[in-house]
């Protein structure tokens, strides 16, 4: 498996996957559906940070992950 999530993509995923997590269990919404529906892109972001791996980026073919430094052009 290789890497394709890169450090800021990583960071990101970290912060939003916290702060879906925190909104689903604080009960903002009324509607059920929509909490567990939080709570599952919440683990899901966070585990893919975690990981540095998302089966969405290797499904379309993207990837934010660089080995050495990035060239500015």
């Amino acid at each position: 498996m290789k890497k394709n999530v890169g450090k800021s993509d990583m960071i990101v995923r970290f912060i939003l996957g916290a702060i879906l997590l925190v909104l689903s269990f604080t009960d903002i919404s009324p509607d059920e559906l929509l909490d567990n529906l939080l709570v599952v892109a919440g683990v899901y972001l966070f585990l893919t940070g975690l990981i540095r791996y998302c089966l969405i980026y290797f499904f379309l073919g993207l990837s934010s992950y660089s080995k050495g430094k990035t060239k500015m052009y």
